[in-house]
């Protein structure tokens, strides 16, 4: 009960989805919170700094607002490329038994992380002008591995200090829709 209250709170189709509420900060250390605004009978989602929030503008980041699709989508398909790298992920189930290191990297052939998982694993994420980086915890990235491998809840805090850091460079800029963009290598995310 606990997994599906989760799943529906912070799913993609969930009437106020925030996937990484409480996970987003702006690079001087201001949470984001979940906003939206409705135009033409459209809501749109954003992450806001609290600086902006509080009426602290000069203590914002950055990037003090961020489109939360967007954001939820690049975040997500990080995760999923993570997963995916299977010479990464058995480095860190090197402590694990080599059946269970079979069985887990067999079974996230065909995985596909969803919102619980995602919540579960990322501690934090910061957005800044010039890159975007995501905190992980090894410890709980290998028990939630092990748990959708062994169809387990998923139910693990944080107690270590061996963080994972992903860090992608990028460039986020305003595109002439008066969205913004987060570009990457060759690849461009629109944030509208």
């Amino acid at each position: 009960m606990d997994y599906n209250a989760v799943k529906k709170h912070h799913s993609v189709g969930a009437k106020h989805a925030a996937l990484l509420a409480g996970r987003i900060f702006d690079d001087k250390g201001n949470f984001m919170s979940p906003s939206h605004s409705n135009k033409n009978g459209r809501r749109y989602r954003y992450y806001v700094s609290q600086a902006i929030i509080q009426n602290r503008h000069h203590e914002a980041g950055t990037i003090s607002k961020i489109p939360a699709e967007e954001i939820e989508s690049f975040v997500t398909s990080k995760i999923e490329e993570l997963i995916k790298n299977k010479k990464v992920i058995q480095e860190y189930l090197s402590d694990l038994t080599v059946k269970e290191q079979n069985t887990i990297l067999k079974y996230l052939d065909d995985y596909t992380p969803d919102s619980v998982f995602i919540r579960g694993i990322v501690l934090k994420v910061t957005i800044y002008e010039n890159k975007i980086a995501l905190y992980l915890d090894k410890d709980v990235l290998v028990k939630s591995l092990e748990a959708v491998t062994y169809e387990r809840l998923l139910n693990f805090k944080s107690e270590s200090e061996n963080l994972l850091e992903m860090t992608y460079e990028t460039t986020i800029s305003p595109t002439q829709q008066k969205g913004m963009r987060i570009i990457i290598g060759n690849n461009i995310f629109i944030l509208s």
